[in-house]
């Protein structure tokens, strides 16, 4: 857990066990905070203790800005357990609001297993069960996509008598979309139509997640239409939900439609929604990628103040790069230029596979020399290209720069690099035969160099193959 939201006048407290209603109240608030940051519906009665204990001068202030170092936390178990003696001996109408916000805390963490300890403790010292409780719980458990517990909590509070709400169906309908469930989402908004529960945008734009993270588009799409039916039309998450679903199944062609039928009703699309289409048009999925076309995305969402991400940057780099189309490849990297986003050792190895093919070290020595330049560090792809290059050029240096090139990546990455095969394949075709020899005696290399003959033949440098023995 964070300590961003401690106190540390809290925590003393706690830890020293003073006991009082208020007192308890500013502990539980402590838990509170200590588990999860507090939500708005918390925060009034959290500021209250606050006031009333002395913790801060004014309701307005708050002890969010005051965090402790992570050397200094409390052992939060033994907290609890200091707390749960003070709540027995103090019965059911010391801090019942705030027991259910450390639940709502749990819950927005996702730990489960705490939010049910805390829920027996709060029934064992009287305090009464709620929907508001149980919710949490329901909560909590969809966060960790356990579907069957969310349930069984569920059906627990029907055989309570009490009546589940909407967020009670929400919470397991969100528990469905974390686990790609279908059926059962389907069979409980079905059972909970059938109880007479009015249904509410969020239950629609979840039963769209569900379909999308399952990869059913063509389900996700008759959800959105029932949502375009019903009173609460399409809003931005369901379509960008149903966008991302689309790219993921690779239909550029759709993502890129619901894009524009989402613009049509006037909503204002986000990252989230033009990301997809710029990476399905990048990496083309079953069709052909179109770079330009994703290009155009991309000025798109610029045009609309959408900074897309360094993801969706690099596979529009990497798609210019596959297509032999330096020029755009280029305007990818100004535009990563103007973003603050350069330099990256990623986007200087994708721009380096050209040279490499052609086994053109000057090129990626330059690429890597402008990479440090402007404060960027090579990383194992920008190295590994470098010794491509090498292995693949028809003359190889010979003044020690392959050396210190694979001597470089054993220091950053350690010895693992002495287990690759392949790399050693292209460090043995660069050195040749004699000077592999002596290198791999001078650090201990043991692991045999792999050659693939086959793609060292499709290789633009010609002649290379004969310097390697059949053997190999």
């Amino acid at each position: 857990f964070t300590s961003r939201s401690l106190s540390r006048r809290i925590w003393r407290h706690m830890m020293h066990g003073q006991r009082g209603g208020k007192l308890l109240q500013a502990q539980l608030a402590g838990v509170a905070r200590a588990i999860g940051r507090p939500g708005p519906e918390e925060l009034p009665v959290l500021h209250k203790a606050d006031k009333e204990t002395g913790t801060v001068a004014s309701s307005k202030a708050t002890p969010l800005a005051t965090p402790l170092s992570r050397d200094r936390l409390p052992d939060l178990a033994a907290a609890e357990t200091r707390l749960f003696g003070i709540l027995a001996k103090s019965g059911p109408s010391a801090s019942a609001g705030l027991g259910y916000a450390v639940l709502r805390a749990c819950a927005r963490r996702g730990d489960a297993s705490r939010a049910e300890l805390w829920l027996k403790r709060l029934v064992d010292v009287g305090v009464q069960t709620d929907v508001r409780a149980l919710n949490a719980i329901l909560h909590a458990f969809a966060r960790v996509a356990d579907v069957n517990k969310s349930e069984e909590w569920l059906l627990s509070m029907i055989d309570r008598s009490l009546d589940p709400n909407i967020y009670s169906l929400n919470s397991l309908l969100a528990a469905c979309a974390e686990a790609a469930d279908i059926p059962s989402a389907h069979r409980w908004f079905a059972r909970m139509s059938q109880a007479g529960l009015i249904v509410d945008a969020v239950t629609y734009r979840t039963m769209v997640s569900v379909c999308a993270r399952a990869g059913n588009v063509q389900l996700a799409e008759e959800w959105l239409s029932k949502m375009r039916s019903s009173s609460h039309p399409p809003d931005v998450v369901s379509c960008s939900t149903l966008i991302s679903a689309c790219a993921s199944s690779g239909d550029a062609v759709a993502a890129e439609k619901w894009l524009y039928r989402m613009q049509e009703e006037g909503l204002r699309a986000g990252r989230a929604a033009y990301e997809p289409v710029i990476r399905a048009w990048s990496t083309g999925g079953p069709a052909k990628a179109e770079p330009m076309r994703a290009e155009g995305w991309l000025w798109k969402a610029l045009e609309a103040n959408v900074e897309p991400t360094d993801a969706a940057l690099m596979a529009l780099l990497a798609a210019f790069v596959h297509a032999e189309d330096m020029e755009g490849a280029h305007r990818i990297v100004g535009v990563m230029r103007k973003l603050k986003r350069w330099p990256r050792a990623a986007a200087i190895a994708a721009l380096a596979r050209p040279a490499v093919g052609a086994g053109d070290f000057v090129t990626v020595e330059r690429l890597l020399a402008e990479l440090r330049q402007e404060g960027g560090r090579a990383d194992a792809d920008c190295l590994r290209a470098l010794l491509s290059a090498y292995a693949r050029t028809p003359c190889p240096p010979q003044d020690g720069r392959i050396e210190a090139c694979f001597l470089k990546m054993r220091s950053l990455y350690g010895t693992a690099v002495d287990a690759d095969g392949e790399l050693l394949g292209d460090l043995r075709r660069a050195l040749g035969k004699d000077r592999y020899g002596r290198l791999a005696a001078s650090v201990g290399l043991s692991a045999a160099p792999v050659i693939h003959r086959r793609s060292h033949a499709k290789s633009r440098v010609v002649g290379r193959l004969g310097e390697i023995p059949a053997s190999e």
